[in-house]
């Protein structure tokens, strides 16, 4: 038996730990996956198809590149209004695409259902809350922003969010374990409850009933590496190459984070990226412990898979912490003579 290198001890220390239950990594660059690793605590085995609870990872996955494909087919513009999809206040009503893309349109986050009461009433109740602050001034993380986006794509397209993924994501790169609403036995647990298995963790992509712009997507890490792929690829199966450099470009200079159209950009603010990825470098995370990054140099992606919400308790910052950790196992693994593995 070989010796754990510097990515496995730490991911076997995080188990030992009970930080997570299962845990699933993966790197590798344009021409394919070059290293892979699973881990578990043998309740349920961690395999090529287990599904994990991509939480925010569907903000890039189900809503960003459906809009920058559509917007690359003429049938989407970035500087479309949400007044020209919704009957919106007065301080809503110019709201652009780019704003929802680039979490700068000044709406918040928060639980909907003790505005909404119902499901159905959601998309209303976020476009009757006051905004945080004048949209185009700083960015703050929004996930209602992407709720009203998938809503948004749903009248563009006629047809659910679910149908959507499928059409523009799942069905082209034969990603067959991505989807929302799971079913069967092979998906980890991110919840509590044992009963809650294959529900979203979301409180608002649970409330509207799974599916939902913000988080609700689940995925596998043979799936997730065909995607981290694409992307390292400049998405170049689904993307015109000006509409992927627009997507990753920086629009938020000065607004206290750099973000793309969907994708977070790693800047020098930006710890969770370690020591490997270099400023630019593009990708999203959820907070279930899920990361996608793509190296803007070398074009070396990492897939993290965790379902660290079930496990670890009170702030998202241990989350954040791992994050930071298992990509500076990696940089110290690519460090040292084994480097050629990954690359």
């Amino acid at each position: 038996m070989r010796n754990m290198n510097s990515i496995e001890k730490y991911l076997h220390d995080c188990l030992h730990n009970n930080m997570f239950d299962n845990c699933a990594v993966a790197i590798g660059n344009p021409d394919g996956e070059k290293y892979r690793y699973l881990i578990d605590n043998k309740e349920l085995i961690t395999d090529a198809d287990t599904l994990f609870d991509m939480a925010s990872v569907t903000k890039i996955l189900s809503v960003a590149l459906p809009a920058l494909i559509l917007a690359d087919q003429g049938r989407l513009s970035f500087d479309a209004k949400m007044g020209d999809f919704f009957e919106c206040t007065d301080e809503k009503k110019n709201i652009t695409i780019k704003n929802l893309l680039t979490h700068t349109s000044g709406m918040g986050g928060g639980a909907i259902e003790p505005y909404a009461g119902i499901p159905e009433n959601a998309i209303q109740a976020i476009l009757g809350k006051p905004l945080l602050m004048k949209p185009d001034t700083n960015v703050i993380y929004s996930c209602h922003g992407y709720m009203v986006m998938g809503k948004i794509l749903e009248r563009i397209c006629g047809k659910a969010l679910d149908q959507i993924l499928v059409e523009y994501v799942t069905k082209p790169l034969n990603m067959n374990h991505t989807m929302y609403l799971p079913i069967g036995n092979n998906i980890v647990n991110s919840n509590d409850n044992k009963k809650e298995t294959g529900l979203v963790n979301d409180f608002n992509a649970r409330f509207v009933g799974g599916v939902s712009g913000n988080a609700g997507v689940f995925s596998s890490i043979d799936d997730m590496s065909i995607f981290a792929r694409l992307l390292a690829n400049d998405c170049n199966q689904l993307l015109s190459k000006k509409m992927f450099d627009m997507a990753i470009m920086n629009y938020t200079d000065g607004m206290g984070e750099s973000r793309g159209l969907g994708f977070c950009l790693v800047d020098e603010r930006y710890s969770q990226a370690g020591d490997l990825f270099s400023m630019g470098s593009y990708g999203h995370c959820g907070h279930t412990g899920t990361s996608v990054f793509i190296h803007k140099c070398c074009k070396q992606y990492v897939v993290v898979l965790t379902n660290m919400t079930k496990c670890v308790k009170g702030t998202y910052n241990i989350v954040k912490e791992f994050r930071k950790n298992i990509h500076n196992a990696i940089h110290e693994y690519q460090s040292s003579n084994e480097m050629c593995h990954f690359m």
